[in-house]
C-alpha cells in the first residue's frame, strides 16, 4: 500500500507529464501552422521559455478538476495556460531583475535577447488569453485580474524600493503568487463546470499562494544569511526581516 505523500507524488509526477505534453503540443500548433514562424526559430525559442518548472499552478488546476468530479481532459488547455502566463512572468521578470540564469540554464533574455524576451513573454500571454476564451467569459476575467494583479506587485517594486513592513509584505505576496494559484484553482472549478465551487476554489488558491510564497521566501532568507551578498531584487520575506 502507497502512504499518502507517496500517492500525492505520483499524483504530481503524471499530471506535470500531461501538462507539459499538452503545452509542447500547443506550441506547436500555434508556431509551426503560422507561415511567419515557419521561416524562423520561433518554435525553438518559445520551447526554451517554457521549459522546466514544478508546474504547479497547472497541477493545481488538473487537481481542483478531478476533485470536483470534472474530466481531466477538459483542464488540461487550461492547465497549460496557467503555466503559460507564469512563464511569460518568469521571462519578463528575469529582464527586470536582471539576472542572467533560470532554472540552472540561461536566462531567456541572456540567450536570445531583450527584444525577443519582451516579445515572447506577450506572445505567451496572448496564447493564455485566447485558451481562457474558451472556458468563458469568467475565465477571462479572472485571467486579466491576476495579471493586472501581477502588474501592481511590479509597480509597487519599483516606487517602494526595500522599505518593507508585515503588512505591505502580505500584500506583495498575495499579488505575486497568490492570485495565480487563485485563478489557477478557479479555472479547475470551471473547467469541472461546478459553478457553486468556483468561489471556494478561488479563495482556496489564494491562500495556498500565499503559504508557498511565504516557504520560498523562507528558502530565499536561508541563502541570505549563508551568503549576505545574495541580491534581493524584490520585496519579499528576506528583505523584510534581514
Amino acid at each position: 500500500m502507497f502512504s499518502v505523500s507517496k500517492k500525492l507524488m505520483l499524483y504530481y509526477v503524471s499530471r506535470k507529464k500531461l501538462i507539459e505534453d499538452r503545452m509542447k503540443k500547443i506550441i506547436s500548433l500555434t508556431t509551426k501552422s503560422d507561415h511567419i514562424f515557419k521561416e524562423t526559430e520561433a518554435y525553438d525559442m518559445i520551447m526554451y521559455g517554457i521549459h522546466g518548472g514544478k508546474k504547479l499552478r497547472g497541477v493545481l488546476t488538473l487537481l481542483t478538476c478531478e476533485a470536483l468530479g470534472g474530466n481531466l481532459d477538459k483542464a488540461l488547455d487550461a492547465a497549460a495556460a496557467v503555466e503559460f502566463v507564469h512563464n511569460a512572468s518568469l521571462i519578463h521578470d528575469n529582464i527586470i531583475d536582471g539576472d542572467e540564469e533560470r532554472r540552472g540554464r540561461e536566462g531567456f533574455w541572456k540567450r536570445y535577447g531583450v527584444t525577443a524576451a519582451i516579445i515572447s513573454g506577450h506572445y505567451l500571454i496572448s496564447l493564455s488569453l485566447s485558451i481562457f476564451r474558451k472556458y468563458g467569459w469568467k475565465a477571462v476575467e479572472a485571467f486579466n485580474r491576476a495579471w493586472m494583479n501581477t502588474l501592481r506587485r511590479g509597480i509597487v517594486d519599483i516606487w517602494r524600493g526595500k522599505t518593507l513592513d508585515e503588512k505591505l509584505y502580505k500584500v506583495i505576496a498575495k499579488l505575486k503568487t497568490g492570485k495565480f494559484f487563485a485563478i489557477a484553482s478557479l479555472m479547475g472549478a470551471i473547467a469541472a463546470e461546478k459553478e457553486e465551487y468556483e468561489k471556494i476554489a478561488y479563495m482556496y488558491g489564494s491562500q495556498l499562494g500565499f503559504a508557498f510564497q511565504i516557504a520560498d521566501d523562507i528558502v530565499d532568507l536561508v541563502k541570505l544569511q549563508k551568503d549576505k551578498s545574495v541580491l534581493l531584487h524584490s520585496l519579499s520575506l528576506p528583505a523584510f526581516v534581514a
